[in-house]
């Protein structure tokens, strides 16, 4: 949570009026989508030393930014989620 929102704020400022955001991210909705994360989280630490521990509020963060998500599909039985972003 503390990473994203600068991504964020650098990757802004270049897009322009008509710029389309493509986010892709897994989202825990369902109480099996935590225990996949957890093992995942677990191992990716361990095997690629990610700092990230849990989920950050990506799609809250991007929205908080000022865009807009204007159409998104879910995959894996809605685990994994793609959303499009426009400017607000």
């Amino acid at each position: 949570d503390s990473t994203l929102p600068h991504v964020i704020q650098k990757i802004k400022p270049h897009l322009t009026p008509d710029a389309q955001w493509l986010a892709t991210d897994f989202v825990s909705n369902k109480g099996w989508h935590k225990i996949m994360l957890w093992i995942m989280y677990r191992f990716f630490r361990n095997a690629a030393g990610i700092e990230a521990r849990r989920l950050p509020y990506w799609e809250k963060l991007i929205e908080q930014a000022g865009l807009t998500e204007s159409d998104s599909k879910v995959f894996y039985r809605g685990f994994i989620k793609t959303a499009r972003y426009t400017k607000a």
